[in-house]
């Protein structure tokens, strides 16, 4: 969940655990296990500048968080991390549609309808039903995989 707000500090003591946490390098994508240890053990909840974003790296504390919503919204988990000019927010505005919240950045009870769309469509019989159609689609339109890979 993103607690990521207006009031959020540029420096906080945190900031150094947080600032080295990029999902997106490569490098920390194949091993970011040294990253959470050092988070979990230094700062469980650390401000990461980069992508104006708390992270909370202790199971005890991610229960809390997402056990009051009203505290910790997910309404701002799918937006841009970076602030942009107003210039380009204008013309987004006058091009874009809003993301409308979905199941990533919605709260209860939004959050509660969306959640249960999704669990009907993902049962078990629900996906059982759907393999003959997703194989035949699958070899439609991906080459296949050689076994062992």
């Amino acid at each position: 969940m993103s607690a990521a707000s207006p009031e959020a500090p540029t420096v906080h003591p945190t900031a150094a655990i947080g600032q080295g946490y990029n999902p997106f390098d490569p490098a920390f994508q194949s091993n970011p296990y040294p990253f959470y240890a050092r988070a979990r053990s230094e700062a469980p909840v650390a401000f990461c500048p980069q992508f104006n974003v708390w992270l909370v790296t202790s199971q005890e504390l991610i229960n809390r968080v997402l056990k009051s919503p009203t505290l910790f919204s997910s309404l701002h988990n799918l937006d841009s991390p970076v602030v942009l000019p107003a210039e380009i927010e204008a013309v987004l505005a006058k091009a874009h549609y809003p993301l409308a919240p979905g199941l990533f950045n919605n709260d209860p009870p939004g959050h509660t309808r969306v959640r249960a769309l999704w669990r009907s469509s993902m049962s078990r019989p629900k996906a059982a039903s759907t393999t003959r159609t997703t194989t035949l689609a699958c070899s439609r339109t991906a080459p296949p995989i050689p076994p062992g890979t």
